[in-house]
């Protein structure tokens, strides 16, 4: 899907539905410049975070599963990436005070937040409203995407796929079988090695560690 291409690079997407149509980019590669072309969008732009990063910040949380505090008059995207990432927070422990957003439910949060985990990135985005969304994308060559691609999306992206098994024998086990799985929410791949005949209709022992397909498979 080019709209998780899009967010990996740091490039707003426009989504559009359920009455709404905005534009967002996310935080966690976003910079300065992308930051600016987004407030002069809208002068009511915020950041939307999830409510448990908000209650770890000490903010309030109106909007259940979501927070969204105002960016201000001159946003600063290492303020920003400090609200938004958490792995940041000793690094930079004094953030805020914030100003919230109360009213206004934007209605597209469930879609911007499933948008950013497909693309494995942070979960909060700098969002602005906007209006003719499709012509907004193509003026400005963005990738459109509308509420109902995303419900298709959810709905087909519940599995994952094996996309390939093959024979790789190893220094324990001559006759392993290696396997590797796809989600397609995201397309990132997930191994498996299978050692031994392995009954399916028994209970398997199982070791699940961090993958290093260099280190499992070839040694390292």
């Amino acid at each position: 899907m080019r709209a998780r291409a899009d967010l990996r690079l740091g490039i707003p997407i426009v989504l559009t539905g359920t009455g709404s149509e905005i534009v967002f980019a996310p935080i966690d590669v976003l910079n300065q410049a992308r930051l600016d072309q987004l407030k002069s969008i809208d002068e009511n732009s915020f950041v939307l975070i999830t409510a448990r990063r908000a209650q770890t910040l000490k903010c309030p949380v109106y909007d259940g599963k979501f927070a969204r505090i105002k960016l201000g008059t001159a946003p600063k995207i290492a303020s920003l990436k400090a609200i938004s990432d958490p792995s940041l927070d000793l690094k930079n422990p004094l953030k805020g005070p914030f100003d919230m957003i109360r009213e206004g439910a934007l209605k597209l949060e469930n879609e911007v937040l499933f948008l950013l985990k497909s693309a494995q990135l942070l979960p909060a985005a700098i969002v602005s409203r906007i209006k003719n969304g499709e012509s907004f994308a193509s003026q400005h060559k963005l990738t459109y995407v509308r509420v109902e691609q995303l419900a298709e999306l959810m709905i087909s992206s519940r599995g994952i796929a094996d996309t390939i098994t093959a024979v790789v024998p190893t220094a324990k086990a001559k006759s392993a079988k290696f396997h590797i799985f796809r989600s397609s929410i995201s397309g990132e791949e997930h191994y498996a090695m299978e050692i031994g005949e392995i009954n399916r209709n028994e209970p398997t022992l199982v070791r699940i560690h961090s993958a290093c397909f260099t280190g499992d498979v070839l040694g390292s």
